[in-house]
């Protein structure tokens, strides 16, 4: 055969190909953890398939190929799988795109091998093939080299004026829960402990500070791998998963991820329930025992449940009269969505369930692109106890205990006595004699400082070494990885709760600077029920409250009057500030500001998906 002297073409195509191969060779597995969760076992199935397939188009199709043709089919597979893996959505596109890899490694080496054959005399060839295979090798050396160091491209820049927004949101309260609830809130770096920060920001006066550094993708791994999954994460995945596929089949409806709010869950569970109302699909994602969509509106009354039931002649239980007309309503509502398939409720109950929870269903939210929506409202503490710091039984406040075990590590032969008691209940520890004896006839004695220390009026005399220091870890801040990297499409929604008026926008505002996502949802303790303000990007603050002929209802559901004093002294339209909590009338608000809430956030949504669509016409 004649030769075509085009061995610099061969060398060169072949050390191109292979650079960009073992390029994405390297990458695909952590391509596919990021965007489907893959563990090493998924991962090994699907590099299996792709040799599996490699191997039987190379058996059976390669070979009665001519060497050109089976390097242009490679070439032209390799091609059409990168576009794939560039778009990628679905399993079923990796899938298929995997095929068209398999198509590449079966073609291409094998065509170039023959061709460089043929560009070669019998006495060359060995010396011909083997400086072609350095150059390919080469290739397939660099190429994990280059592409590992490439960084990930940003799916959302600071400059994309989208809507979206938070994932752990800090929580605030009055100084009387500081410690005691675990709820503590951050204020640049304070604790919001007594209501306030120890320097009030203003948005106005004050410039954003630069960023704080974000956790990174390693801490994210690190994380994950030093704290245990949730036991029924599989179960959770799966319903997720199928919950959001039979969903964006239909096209008619969108999935929101859903969290409950900062303490009990009124904001997560009456959201939830406007969020059906708009025609939304809805994936509750909730503390255990917390409140639940419908459930609701009887679970956290001062009336115990069975206050709103009766004995009906023929022993039936049914509900007074004067409550079946609200109590039917609300069932009507919770049947409709569950026998349409529109909520799903998953527990949870640790920060470390919330983390692995909210990255599983934000990955299997995924496809659904600008469709998706998170709405975060749940209230995470900004510190906790790591699991390898997790004491595993209770924390003793003396050191009795200590000595017991000591002695029974001692002596476990030695016989025990029993020891001589005062009155005491099953949960308190028995006064000893300094004569008896305890775990294997180990001394103990009542000492002055322990005496001190039982008594329960001992505030003033309590020894320092008997009091309780608690080392708490920060909880780490995934807020980022949410908005780039779990679900860089969809539109994100979070809260900012401050006790202080003066900080309560610029917080906001320094939250949706830091973290790039597209709205926060501001609001105070003392009027969280009544107004809130939208903070987002390119848009102006805007505040939602209640109007003012709907402000306050009595037990009977009729409006209480505000006095002409009162009303005198708050008739100002607050504007753009935060109201006077004096000015509200006391009870609770005749509607619900969630349903004020969420038709903004709907309106918000929609326009987030049409820029997408834009973006998306415009290439």
């Amino acid at each position: 055969m004649e030769r075509t002297n085009s061995r610099v073409l061969l060398n060169g195509i072949h050390f191109v190909f292979l650079l960009f191969f073992s390029g994405m060779e390297s990458s695909l597995s952590f391509m596919t953890y990021d965007l489907f969760g893959f563990d090493s076992s998924k991962n090994g199935r699907l590099l299996g398939f792709v040799g599996l397939i490699a191997s039987i188009l190379q058996g059976g199709v390669t070979r009665r190929l001519p060497p050109l043709t089976s390097v242009r089919t490679g070439v032209i597979a390799c091609l059409v799988a990168f576009g794939l893996l560039a778009r990628l959505q679905t399993v079923s596109m990796l899938y298929l795109a995997a095929t068209c890899l398999a198509m590449t490694s079966a073609t291409v080496v094998t065509g170039l091998n023959a061709l460089s054959s043929f560009e070669a005399s019998e006495n060359e060839r060995g010396s011909k093939l083997g400086m072609m295979r350095s150059w390919g090798q080469l290739g397939r050396g660099l190429g994990p080299v280059l592409f590992t160091s490439v960084p990930p491209r940003k799916l959302i820049t600071p400059a994309t004026p989208k809507i979206a927004t938070g994932l752990l949101q800090t929580s605030t309260i009055s100084s009387q829960y500081c410690i005691f609830h675990a709820k503590l809130g951050e204020c640049e770096n304070h604790l919001i402990c007594a209501g306030r920060c120890r320097a009030p920001l203003s948005r106005k006066s004050t410039q954003i500070p630069q960023r704080p550094p974000i956790m990174s993708l390693l801490t994210e791994d690190q994380y994950f791998s030093a704290n245990p999954a949730p036991k029924l994460l599989e179960r959770h995945e799966a319903q997720a998963k199928s919950f959001i596929d039979a969903h964006a089949a239909g096209g008619r409806r969108v999935t929101v991820r859903f969290i409950d709010n900062f303490s009990a869950g009124t904001r997560g569970a009456t959201s939830a329930e406007y969020f059906l109302e708009a025609g939304y699909a809805v994936i509750f994602l909730h503390r255990q025992f917390s409140l639940l969509p419908y459930s609701r509106h009887y679970s956290h009354t001062t009336d115990c449940f069975l206050d709103y039931l009766t004995e009906a002649p023929g022993g039936k239980v049914v509900a007074k009269q004067i409550e079946q007309e609200r109590l039917l309503d609300v069932l009507r509502k919770y049947q409709t969505a569950k026998e349409r398939n529109l909520l799903l409720m998953i527990p949870f109950l640790t920060i470390t369930d919330y983390l692995y929870e909210l990255r599983s269903i934000a990955r299997l939210m995924r496809p659904l692109g600008p469709s998706g929506l998170l709405y975060l409202a749940a209230a995470v503490s900004d510190f906790f106890v790591p699991s390898d710091r997790m004491a595993e039984h209770k924390i003793q406040s003396t050191d009795a205990a200590d000595k017991v075990k000591l002695g029974s590590a001692s002596d476990t032969s030695a016989p025990a006595t029993t020891p001589a008691t005062a009155d005491t209940d099953s949960s308190s520890e028995p006064i000893l004699h300094p004569s008896s004896t305890v775990a294997a006839g180990v001394p103990k004695t009542i000492t002055e400082e322990e005496e001190t220390f039982d008594n329960f009026d001992s505030s003033p005399k309590v020894p320092r070494s008997k009091r309780l220091v608690i080392d708490l870890d920060p909880v780490p801040k995934f807020l980022k990885n949410l908005v780039d990297g779990w679900a860089p499409e969809g539109m994100i929604v979070s809260f900012k709760l401050e006790t202080d008026p003066s900080i309560l926008v610029h917080k906001a505002a320094y939250s949706l600077d830091r973290y790039q996502h597209h709205l926060v949802i501001g609001n105070l303790l003392a009027t969280r029920k009544w107004e809130v303000v939208f903070v987002a990007r390119n848009r102006p603050d805007r505040w939602i409250r209640i109007p003012d002929d709907r402000r306050a209802k009595s037990s009977s559901g009729v409006q209480k009057l505000v006095g002409s004093a009162q009303r005198s002294a708050c008739d100002a339209d607050p504007g753009d500030q935060p109201m006077d909590p004096s000015c509200l009338p006391e009870g609770e608000p005749e509607v619900e500001i969630e349903g004020l809430i969420i038709p903004a956030v709907q309106d918000m949504h929609t326009d987030h998906i049409r820029q997408a669509a834009e973006k998306k016409r415009q290439g």
